[in-house]
């Protein structure tokens, strides 16, 4: 507790939170072997002020844009890292503020989903904005680190490559056959490559009218949120780099979303944040083109795969610890873990239902598994490849997310495969949009 001035009518009390990486943290190695509690500090006392300054010289009137960014990032008040990468972090709370964690283990809400989406929007803009008003080179050569990440990190692979087995042996577990065979072959096209499609993705850029400075693990538990004046703020900022926004949007969705939420919502949480992302670019920089609505839909969808596979990897990374969580030092079981255990095993179980896959055959034809008009219940329609891919190396999967009927119907843990359901993107998962370095220029 610090004493107040003169002025003031008696003691001020400051809450302090102190962040340090755990001794029995899974992760420890990487984190180190990376830098990134280095990385994190440089972004809170580096780049995020350098966005606020860069907002602030664009206020109009008492419209204050720095206090946009400002009022989205916590507030780091002191930093300290040894060579070996342990340190720690000092923030303001934010939750004697008035802030809280969504508390649903089922997922935000939409009005949540769509607040998120729209504070990230706002970032992304201000990101988005410095690029072209410096360009893409300058910004890379002044914040190398945002270049740099976990991707690269052998040990971090064979950490992905584990999660993404023990997501196997959860299937295996389900008493639901039929349910457990199709989130299976949808599964199986996510990570037919292994881990690697998930590294290399995580660093994919998209449009240039995209590109920007994204956050890297955008979920409900870097998420606080304060209902009474509609605010949200962005925790932990480790992960960020220069890539696709749409990387960030589509990890939001998939991983802190229910799979009925995302059927219900996704068409809205692209608009608001297509809508607020473009308002506020276009005042930043009235000479920066704008991204399409479609080109946001499309991007999106070119994230799909990549998204899902890092939420599947969140997912069972959290119920491990949720797992060790449980169980109490007398052997009891705690009730409270254990159901947002089973929450989660619900949701990372279900995600996979709303997934259609379509493979393609690379330079043309496709092959669709599902059911059309006319067809006989328990038909497979297959429509055969055109090969007309001279180097005959195999097959692009496209990636479809489906939107529910009004009336979806449950089950076990899955959306009703007899929902009629209608198709809301499709892209192919290898396609992408390549930036090169044309925007140059100078701090």
């Amino acid at each position: 507790m610090a004493e107040s001035s003169a002025e003031s009518s008696g003691p001020q009390h400051f809450c302090f939170i102190a962040k340090l990486l755990p001794a029995d943290d899974v992760g420890r190695i990487y984190v180190f072997e990376a830098n990134l509690l280095e990385k994190e500090i440089e972004m809170y006392f580096e780049v995020l002020p350098s966005l606020r300054a860069y907002m602030r010289e664009h206020a109009r009137g008492d419209e204050d844009y720095g206090q946009l960014i400002g009022e989205a990032i916590p507030e780091c008040v002191y930093a300290s890292h040894n060579t070996d990468g342990a340190g720690v972090l000092v923030f303001r709370s934010d939750v004697a503020r008035g802030f809280h964690h969504a508390t649903d283990p089922d997922g935000l809400s939409l009005d949540e989903l769509l607040l998120a989406a729209a504070t990230t929007a706002r970032v992304h803009a201000a990101g988005r904005g410095l690029i072209h008003k410096h360009g893409l080179a300058a910004v890379r050569g002044r914040y190398p680190y945002l270049s740099r990440g976990m991707y690269s990190s052998g040990v971090f692979l064979r950490e992905v490559e584990e999660l993404l087995k023990t997501y196997d042996r959860l299937l295996d577990a389900v008493e639901d056959r039929e349910s457990a065979l199709e989130v299976r072959e949808v599964y199986g096209r996510l990570r037919s490559n292994g881990g690697e499609p998930l590294l290399d993705g995580l660093r994919r850029q998209g449009p240039a009218t995209l590109t920007t400075i994204t956050h890297g693990e955008l979920w409900e538990k870097n998420l606080l949120f304060r209902s009474s004046d509609e605010r949200c703020i962005l925790l932990d900022w480790k992960n960020s780099k220069l890539a696709s926004a749409s990387l960030d949007l589509a990890f939001l969705v998939f991983s802190s979303a229910s799979a009925r939420t995302i059927a219900a919502g996704l068409p809205a949480v692209l608009h608001r944040y297509h809508d607020t992302f473009c308002s506020l670019l276009s005042r930043l920089e009235p000479d920066c083109a704008l991204p399409s609505y479609d080109e946001v839909r499309r991007d999106f969808a070119a994230s799909v795969r990549v998204a899902l596979l890092q939420a599947v990897c969140m997912f069972v990374r959290e119920m491990e610890y949720l797992e060790r969580l449980a169980t109490k030092d007398d052997g009891s079981v705690d009730d409270d873990v254990a159901g947002r255990l089973r929450a989660y095993e619900h949701r990372v179980l279900e995600l996979l239902t709303i997934i259609e896959v379509e493979a393609r055959r690379r330079g043309g034809g496709r092959r669709r598994r599902g059911k059309s008009d006319g067809d006989d219940e328990d038909s497979e329609v297959v429509e055969e490849p055109v090969d007309d891919d001279d180097s005959g190396d195999g097959w692009d999967y496209v990636f479809t997310v489906r939107l529910a009927h009004d009336d979806w119907e449950d089950s076990e843990f899955a959306a009703d495969s007899s929902v009629k359901r209608k198709p809301l993107m499709r892209l192919d998962s290898t396609t992408g949009f390549t930036l090169g370095d044309d925007e140059s220029g100078d701090f």
